[in-house]
């Protein structure tokens, strides 16, 4: 990886996600077999091989895609594209994250060039 890597030591990022306090996640949901929560894991154990259970595990995440310049209300460093994990487990859309990804950037060779 060429580019700079943070640690959010103090889970910013997770505030930031919802509105200044970190989402924490239910147990509640690893109660019931049948439920999303573990039908996310089982199709998960078939595709991730290594992993581990390591850390807090009930703080929940998510995604932003944000603009690097613009104007207005859209301007450098304005959220464009954000998914917060409403349930454990629940990711985001890949295809929707690299679409927003790809509107941003062509928007920012547009305003540049």
């Amino acid at each position: 990886w060429p580019g700079p890597l943070y640690h959010d030591t103090s889970k910013s990022f997770y505030a930031a996600l919802n509105g200044g306090t970190p989402l924490r996640g239910s147990v509640l949901g690893l109660l019931n077999p049948w439920g999303s929560v573990w039908q996310r894991i089982r199709a998960a154990s078939k595709n991730v091989k290594e992993h581990n259970v390591r850390g807090e595990g009930l703080i929940m995440g998510g995604a932003m895609i944000i603009r690097r310049s613009g104007g207005g209300d859209g301007g450098e460093g304005s959220v464009a594209w954000m998914h917060v994990e409403s349930e454990i487990g629940f990711v985001a859309d890949p295809d929707a994250m690299l679409c927003a990804a790809r509107e941003v950037a062509e928007a920012g060779n547009t305003q540049q060039g």
